[in-house]
């Protein structure tokens, strides 16, 4: 009875020794398994880590990258930089790095980086190397085009036929002309009062804290190479022999012994249109009071010509001698470019008599600053191009000493349409307008006059020495609401003689450099 006894016990014994064993077996197998996936989710963490980091250095070598661009080879250089600078240096530890152009579209451009060597820590047990791509694409906007979709500006009537008209002079005003006369940057003084003696020039007026001396900046778009570009200028002399009021193109705001001296710079091709800080100077041309009357005088004179030249921008800068005593005048101007021999107008607007796909425009950069002459009583100017890519975005109208012998302003659409838009203007410059200081709708008075916004001011002008602000919120469905139209206009509706010096600028609210993916 004891062996059986005994002999059963051993068997259980040796079961539970069996038993034991499977456990253990299953254990180590269960705790391999655990800690392969233990070790996964460590290597996988990793992994987005990495992965946030990578795409963070495609964002940013993007953005360094795109404000080079058309110029590929620059926009190489600076992406590759970037992307070093956040820890991914092309070729290195398995690191590349492309930078790609992207087609039909040289505002953008396109960074990929893959990390091909990614640590793993356990999970190369099971898994093999891994690799982590990421891009990221970058694209900028220019500064929306002003006042002119051809190839001419301020030419007011001088175009042969009403429907190129545009209606209004370029203009600059020289150092003691009050800013009160309408140039928001070129005067020096808010107020031109004037009393007796030549050098007067400000009588105590308060300076402008909005002086540039570096005034106005116009663009020259040239679409296509061509075998050769001339840029001209009509009338680029200030003169007295023109008294005041008549609008072709120079009046003196106060009497014939003005002087106004104006400069133009001439710019090459931007490779890099959306840097304006350095601009290849070409040529810088001064023109005194009464120049050469005989060879300047309602003339065209040429500027400058281009032999062979490349497609892209080209710049004019139009600016008057900074502190030139009895300056208190307002020279006008106009402007046209054009390919070839001799000039032929054309216009960029898509489905016009005289639309050129290879039409070189010239238009405002930044602002403009005009003397609108109107010939009846209801006056259209063309104001900016906006192209859908600002589409959803806030395009906001900053017009300077508007309004002068009209009624009402409104904003035509490019559809032909009054734009609803918020409006407002500064209550303390330090005493308010007549009225309120903002509103909304698609019409804005302008009409009566109004308290002077600063002392010793002469015009009572409802809005004289002010500035207007709209903002116009943009359709999200831009390109198919306006297909391919894209000029915004603004309308000088009603009054009595629609004639104003003023300056106009447009800007759409947002950064112009900016991620797309």
């Amino acid at each position: 009875m004891s062996r059986v006894r005994a002999a059963a016990d051993a068997d259980a014994t040796d079961a539970r020794a069996d038993e034991r064993g499977v456990v253990l077996v299953v254990t180590v197998i269960v705790m391999t398994v655990l800690c392969l996936f233990a070790g996964l989710a460590v290597d996988i963490g990793s992994w987005f880590v990495r992965a946030a980091e990578i795409k963070r250095a495609t964002d940013a070598a993007a953005l360094a990258g795109v404000v080079w661009m058309p110029e590929l080879d620059a926009a190489r250089t600076a992406a590759l930089a970037a992307a070093a600078r956040n820890g991914f240096v092309h070729g290195v530890d398995g690191v590349t790095v492309t930078v790609q152009e992207v087609v039909n579209d040289n505002r953008r451009l396109r960074v990929v980086i893959s990390d091909g060597r990614v640590d793993q820590y356990f999970s190369r047990i099971a898994v093999a190397r891994q690799a982590i791509t990421r891009s990221s694409e970058a694209e900028y906007v220019l500064p929306v085009p002003l006042g002119s979709p051809r190839n001419t500006f301020g030419t007011e009537t001088l175009l042969p036929g009403t429907a190129t008209d545009e209606n209004f002079w370029a203009a600059v005003n020289g150092w003691c002309a009050g800013r009160e006369s309408g140039d928001d940057k070129l005067a020096r003084y808010e107020s031109y009062t004037a009393t007796a003696g030549a050098t007067q020039c400000n009588n105590g007026s308060a300076a402008s804290d909005r002086y540039d001396p570096g005034g106005y900046l116009y663009a020259i778009n040239l679409p296509a190479n061509a075998t050769s570009l001339a840029l001209e200028v009509y009338d680029p002399a200030f003169n007295t022999a023109y008294p005041r009021g008549v609008p072709v193109p120079d009046r003196s705001i106060v009497n014939s012994f003005q002087q106004v001296t104006t400069v133009f710079e001439v710019y090459d091709r931007n490779p890099t249109p959306l840097d304006l800080t350095n601009l290849p100077l070409r040529s810088t041309t001064t023109f005194t009071t009464n120049q050469n009357q005989a060879a300047f005088r309602n003339q065209w004179v040429r500027l400058a010509t281009w032999t062979n030249p490349a497609a892209g921008q080209y710049y004019l800068r139009v600016r008057t001698q900074a502190g030139q005593l009895n300056s208190r005048a307002v020279n006008g101007f106009g402007l046209r470019v054009f390919t070839g021999s001799t000039f032929a107008s054309c216009t960029t607007i898509v489905g016009a008599a005289d639309y050129s796909a290879s039409c070189p425009q010239v238009y405002g950069v930044y602002d403009i600053s005009v003397y609108a002459n109107g010939p009846n009583t209801t006056s259209d100017f063309y104001l900016a191009q906006v192209d859908p890519v600002h589409a959803g975005k806030t395009m906001r109208i900053t017009l300077f000493d508007a309004g002068e012998g009209s009624d009402s302003l409104r904003v035509i659409d490019p559809n032909g349409n009054p734009a609803n838009f918020r409006w407002s203007t500064a209550c303390n410059p330090p005493t308010p307008p007549a009225g309120a200081c903002s509103g909304s709708g698609t019409s804005l008075s302008v009409a009566g006059t109004g308290p002077q916004p600063y002392p010793g001011l002469v015009s009572t002008s409802r809005y004289n020495d002010r500035s207007l602000v709209l903002d116009i919120p943009l359709p999200a469905n831009y390109a198919t609401l306006y297909g391919t139209k894209r000029w915004w206009k603004i309308r000088y509706q009603a009054g009595t003689n629609p004639t104003d010096r003023t300056t106009w600028s447009v800007n759409v609210v947002g950064n112009p450099v900016h991620l797309v993916e």
